[in-house]
This record gives structure tokens, sequence and C-alpha cells, in this order.
């Protein structure tokens, strides 16, 4: 019979009853209620669940705080990989967190060192190593710190430092061949618009005129270049809200062309820590909601929350995942198959491996597909241009004619 599930009062995620404190925002929830809380101190409903307000706070505070400028630090997915990569062999070869993140100070990027030392301090005084990543949120996102606490709850550090690591080259691959990929693309853009205002902007008569007709062309061309970008800066700061993460996350992945493409690599992260967190023998409600986190996507840990309860009440996975319509129909009866036999993990994993190798075929054929829609935008303007300048040339031509 599975145990009974409460959500936690502060963060809302699932909890065992049976538990006092929340896996997640780690807020105590033993007096949550009104009854728990007076049976065990005494005191009114009222005073209890101020009591209980009182404790979640203590709980953050005693959590470490983000820094005030993390936010502005640059670190790439390489770098991230690398740090993983060296504590990944440091852990596996026997050495202890807090040595092993002394070592990796000495070895990773300038803009982590000093983070590192401080983390290493913070874990060598009793601290999880989650708790110090949490710390600097503009260096660590979510889904890692997610990660790492689910490993050391289920004793499998080493090998969430690798899954991470993988992870982490896996996507900086991707993003590195998609730009080479389509780096002419850009340019040919660019190009084409700049072209395109010279030529609707030049007036014909004296050199000077001319010259002054191309700046403004320029000066044209600099202000779409400002207004995408503030474009992209709202679009930012949009995505960043609450509802408008939640949009943008169900969104993307309908974009044509591209949408495949971020969709496989949502499903590859969430399958990937599934298995990783399932393998460990991590409790498979729990597993769920973590993995669910690493996909950094608003829209799916929101779909996921809503069916969480009936994973707890004995649905089968396969049957939960179907109600998010996040993954095809063929991966859900490779799923079942795994159920039926008791191999969820290896299944989780051979899904990863076929959505790795999809994801790799979008990623060769991407370049081809942006490329004809850049011909299809740019043709239908020129073919207008040819138009424009033939028609006003022969229309002048004729007018002429007639007068004489």
């Amino acid at each position: 019979m599975p145990p009974a599930m409460m959500p936690c009062p502060y963060c809302g995620t699932p909890n065992s009853t049976s538990k006092r404190v929340c896996y997640h925002c780690q807020a105590d929830i033993a007096p949550a209620t009104a009854k728990t809380a007076a049976r065990a101190t005494g005191a009114p409903a009222r005073d209890a669940k101020k009591q209980a307000a009182q404790a979640a706070r203590a709980a953050r505070d005693k959590k470490p705080r983000p820094g005030g400028i993390d936010f502005l630090i640059g670190v790439s997915l390489r770098q991230r990989a690398q740090f993983y990569r060296q504590l990944f062999s440091l852990l596996n070869s026997g050495i202890p967190i807090g040595l092993g993140l002394n070592y990796s100070a000495s070895n990773c990027a300038i803009q982590l060192r000093q983070r590192i030392n401080k983390m290493a301090a913070f874990v060598q005084k009793g601290g999880l190593l989650s708790d110090a990543m949490a710390q600097y949120p503009g260096v660590f996102p979510s889904w890692e710190v997610s990660v790492v606490y689910a490993a050391e709850k289920g004793g499998t550090l080493p090998q969430a430092m690798r899954d991470i690591a993988d992870a982490l080259e896996m996507e900086w691959d991707l993003r590195m061949r998609t730009r080479t990929a389509t780096f002419h693309l850009k340019v040919t853009a660019f190009v084409f618009v700049l072209v395109l205002l010279i030529v609707m902007n030049v007036q014909s008569g004296t050199f000077d005129v001319v010259l002054t007709s191309v700046g403004g062309a320029f000066i044209k061309f600099f202000l779409i270049l400002a207004l995408l970008f503030v474009l992209w800066l709202g679009w930012r700061y949009f995505a960043k809200t609450r509802s408008g993460s939640r949009f943008v996350a169900a969104a993307l992945p309908r974009v044509p062309i591209i949408g495949g493409v971020l969709a496989n690599l949502i499903r590859i992260r969430f399958v990937r820590v599934l298995a990783t967190l399932w393998h460990a023998g991590v409790p498979p409600l729990e597993s769920l909601a973590v993995a669910a986190r690493t996909t950094d996507n608003a829209h799916f840990v929101h779909q996921i929350e809503k069916v969480s309860g009936a994973f707890s009440q004995g649905v089968m996975l396969s049957s939960v995942l179907a109600e998010t319509r996040f993954l095809p129909q063929e991966s859900l009866y490779l799923l079942q198959t795994g159920e039926t036999s008791g191999n969820v993990a290896e299944s989780l994993e051979k899904i990863a491996e076929y959505y790795s190798i999809e994801l790799d075929a979008q990623v060769k054929t991407l370049p081809i597909k942006l490329q004809m829609l850049l011909y299809a935008i740019i043709v239908p303007f020129v073919l207008w241009l040819l138009i424009k300048f033939y028609g006003g040339m022969y229309g002048g031509a004729m007018t002429d004619m007639m007068n004489n």
C-alpha cells in the first residue's frame, strides 16, 4: 500500500505524512497542521500555525543565501562540465568531498575558484554540497542542485558528478555544432538586411546625396539591431517570471524547426536523470519530482505536480507520464515493458539512447531547414526589389515616349 502523502505548506512538494522535514525546501512540515502542533506543544491551533511559520523561516535562514552579484558571473557549460568531471574522478578514487573541492578549485576556471573554495569550507564544516551549490544560483542551475541533493540522499554522489558532466558536455557539443552550422546563415541574414536597407534608402543624385543615403541606411540597420536586443532582454525578463516561464516552456517545444530539437533535449535530460535516481534507489515519487525539476521547464514541472498524486497512489509510471503527453507513445510502450520485467532503469536508459540518436539526426538537418527558411524570406524581397526597379525604369521610359 503506497504511503499517504501531503503537500508541503510552503513549497507545495508532496511528502510522506511520516516526514517531519520537507525534502525540497527543508522546512519543518510536522507542525504544519494545527492539530499536530497543538498535540505536540499543547498550544492552541492559531499559535501552532504561527509556530509552523516561524519554523519554516528558521529552516530557510539556516540554508545558505545566494551571493549578491553571482547572477552576473558567466560560467560556460564547458567550464562547469570540467568541474564536475574533475570532482567525479576525485570522489571515485575515495577522496573526501571537502578535499576534492579544494583540489578542483586549483584546476578550474578563474570564475569558479573563489566560490569553490567557499563551498569546500562550507562542506568541511558539515554542510551538504547541494546547499553549498545553492548559494550560487548564477553559477549552478537548480536542476544540477537537485541532482546533487538526490545523490547525497542515495549515496551516489560520484555517479551524479559523472552524469551531470555527461549532460553538460552533450549540451555544449550540441550548441557548438549548431552555432558552427548556422554561422553562415546568420551572416547571410545580417548582410541581406543591410543591403536591403541600402537599396531602399539610396536616392539618385550627386555623390554627397548617395553617401548621405547610405549613412541613413546604416543608422536604420543599427536601430533595428538595438530594437532586437531590447526585445531579447524583454523576452528574457518575461521568461523569468512565474507565468512567463510556464508560457515560454510550453511554447518553445512547439516552435517549427527548432521545437523538436528543444523537446528532445528536455526529454533526454529528464529520462537520464530519472534512470540515475531510480537505479540509485531513491524513492520513485521523489525521483520523478527531482527529474522533472532537472529539465528546468516550468510547464513540465507543473504537469508532473498535477499527476504526482496519482503516482503516489500506485499508478504506473508509464500511465502517469502518458497523462503529461511529454513522451511519445513508442517510448511509453518501452517503459511499460520495463515495468513488467522489473527493469525500469534499463528501459529509461534505452529511451535516452533513442532520443540521443534522434537528436543527433535533427542537429545535422537543422542547418538545411534554416537555410530553406532564410531563402523563403529572402527570395520574395529580391523579387519585389526587381519588380520595383524594372517597373519604375520601364514606367518612366513609357511616360517619356508618350510625352514625346
